[in-house]
Formats: C-alpha cells, sequence, structure tokens
C-alpha cells in the first residue's frame, strides 16, 4: 500500500501574490493503480499555547496516482487571505495524508448559501 515519504512546505510571495507549495515523496507499490488516491493537505496556523490552539486555515486536496510518479508539487494560492492566521506575522505549517478514497464511504451533499464571501 502507497505511503508519503516526505513532505516539505514553502511559501514564496505575499499578499494576493502568496503561493504555498507542498512537495511530496509518495512510495508506491504494486497494485496502488488499482485505488483512487487523493493527497490531502491542512494547512494549519501555528499559535503559541498562550494565544490558543492551532486552528486550521485550509484544506486543500487533489487526485494522486502511480503514474503521476513519486514526486509531486501542490501549489495552493494565498488570495484572500486564507493564510492570515496572526493578522500579523503567521506561522504555518502542513499535515499531509494519503487517502485511499473508496466508493463505499458516504458523501452527503448540502444545500447552497449565496452571499458575499470577500474578505
Amino acid at each position: 500500500m502507497a505511503t508519503l515519504k516526505d513532505a516539505s512546505l514553502s511559501a514564496t510571495g505575499s499578499g494576493a501574490e502568496l503561493i504555498m507549495a507542498v512537495d511530496v515523496e509518495i512510495d508506491w507499490d504494486r497494485g496502488d493503480d488499482e485505488v483512487e488516491w487523493e493527497i490531502q493537505i491542512r494547512f494549519v496556523g501555528d499559535d503559541a499555547l498562550m494565544r490558543g490552539g492551532n486552528d486550521t486555515l485550509l484544506v486543500h486536496a487533489v487526485p494522486a496516482a502511480p503514474r503521476d510518479g513519486e514526486r509531486r508539487r501542490i501549489e495552493v494560492s494565498g488570495a484572500g487571505g486564507a493564510f492570515d492566521e496572526d493578522r500579523g506575522r503567521d506561522e504555518v505549517f502542513a499535515e499531509v495524508q494519503l487517502l485511499a478514497r473508496t466508493a463505499d464511504v458516504r458523501v452527503v451533499k448540502t444545500n447552497t448559501v449565496e452571499g458575499d464571501f470577500s474578505g
């Protein structure tokens, strides 16, 4: 079964030009091409204990497959302030998971809401 060997996070730019890049290395196994895979990245604000717990800022998922190779770079835009966790100097880390998606997992869709969701 496929496993994540390594992951690293880097940031370039700032404000609307900010790009968070997650580089992952995957150890694919025989038979992994028969399963649908997903790389799930949870970006988390790294807060000191006196400021409260770490907050999840954004969850981003992309499909993955052995044919994509062992190394992947996933880039996520910071436009809109998704990574502005301290309203000043920000500290962010990422938790990365490789998940096997199965057809028997129930998905429930919510209603649609409308509004002006700009920051």
